[in-house]
């Protein structure tokens, strides 16, 4: 079982297509760290440049279920998960998983 989070223009701000259309931040599963979603275009792949988009006041943070996320909320739900298993790790064969210079898991391709 798991759950995605995903980060969305608050209600009457107006942007580029790729960000007023949400971007998928990542995935919360039982028993793996919490893998976040990188991207070329607006160009994320790592912790640092999700944390820099998530402080952006300008955007939500919604769960699959349409519910509001606070930040703190969402960065102690990715730190519990820390010591659970790698995707990365378990999955080195398939090059779109891989972590960050701080550790934190990725995925390159699309995934829910």
């Amino acid at each position: 079982m798991g759950k995605n989070y995903y980060l969305k223009l608050k209600h009457g701000v107006s942007s580029d297509y790729f960000i007023s259309a949400g971007l998928h931040i990542g995935k919360s599963s039982v028993g793996w760290k919490f893998v976040f979603q990188a991207y070329d275009f607006p160009r994320i792949t790592s912790f640092n440049q999700w944390i820099t988009k998530l402080k952006d006041s300008t955007y939500e943070i919604i769960d699959e279920d349409n519910e509001k996320i606070d930040l703190n909320e969402l960065l102690e739900l990715i730190e519990s998960k820390s010591k659970e298993k790698s995707q990365s790790e378990n999955n080195k064969s398939e090059r779109y998983y891989f972590q960050d210079e701080q550790g934190y898991e990725f995925c390159s391709v699309e995934f829910s």
